[in-house]
């Protein structure tokens, strides 16, 4: 019976949250959110929410990372996947070369250069 109580608690809580989404109360939609994560982790609504409201208040990288979160325990949460930008861009690779023999190299190419051995 608790654990019944507990659950509806919980509902409560949530449909507290959106509405407060829908009001553009960002700030208590979060704090709600961020609570309910804390006590069912592995909801993925909840982080689907949080990063509604998140995103509402400018905070793309934190919510990005909520739909994330949601997407792992739920990869076909609706909100999730409809907010979350899936843009992976590889990571550029920056080579070092040896400042001396690139200082060698290009005055060497300029000198050949002026005596026609370029």
């Amino acid at each position: 019976e608790k654990e019944q109580k507990d659950k509806q608690a919980l509902l409560v809580r949530f449909e507290q949250a959106k509405k407060h989404i829908d009001n553009k109360n960002y700030d208590e939609a979060v704090a709600i959110l961020r609570d309910l994560t804390e006590k069912k982790p592995m909801e993925a609504t909840y982080h689907s929410h949080l990063g509604v409201a998140m995103q509402n208040k400018g905070w793309n990288g934190y919510a990005q990372a909520e739909f994330k979160v949601a997407l792992h325990y739920n990869p076909n949460d609706e909100v999730a996947l409809k907010y979350h930008e899936n843009k992976f861009e590889a990571p550029k690779v920056v080579t070092k070369t040896n400042a001396k023999e690139e200082e060698s190299s290009g005055f060497m190419s300029r000198v050949k250069s002026l005596f026609g051995r370029g």
